[in-house]
């Protein structure tokens, strides 16, 4: 057992074997709630106990944590109470359609689901690590204020 979570735990709430024809179906019906689609055009579903997260991922994200997992998990082990995300599972699948000739591969990461709490949460806020391409209306219209200023 590992971060406090079994393996039998792990695959009876992520249920695998109808998550991973769900989502070489693309329905993810087996999840119970779509929490939203992110600007980088992710999509987040819970399982259905609300223990953990499906995040779905591009390739080059895949890679990315791929390459880091030594030092995150060593991170993790020596930071017990660290409040950083705890990933569970990093997969992809690779599936091919019954009468297509090509490939088609999904990446995605399994998380912890920080709203899975006994305590009750009063506000949740979208934090973002950084502004970069991320603009609305109301940006435009400071900024024209500023530069009319």
């Amino acid at each position: 057992m590992k971060f406090k979570i079994s393996s039998e735990e792990y695959l009876k709430s992520i249920g695998p074997d109808a998550m991973f024809s769900s989502l070489m179906r693309g329905d993810l019906t087996t999840m119970s709630e779509l929490t939203s689609a992110g600007k980088s055009g992710s999509f987040f579903y819970y399982t259905v106990d609300g223990k953990f997260t499906l995040k779905t991922i591009h390739k080059s994200e895949f890679n990315f944590i791929k390459s880091i997992l030594p030092h995150y998990h060593e991170y993790l082990t020596s930071m017990p109470n660290t409040l950083i995300i705890r990933y569970y599972g990093l997969h992809k699948i690779k599936y091919r359609m019954r009468h297509a000739m090509t490939y088609k591969t999904i990446y995605f990461i399994i998380m912890s689901n920080v709203f899975h709490t006994r305590k009750e949460i009063h506000e949740r806020f979208d934090l973002k690590g950084s502004l970069y391409k991320r603009t609305t209306k109301d940006t435009y219209k400071k900024r024209e204020r500023e530069r009319i200023m």
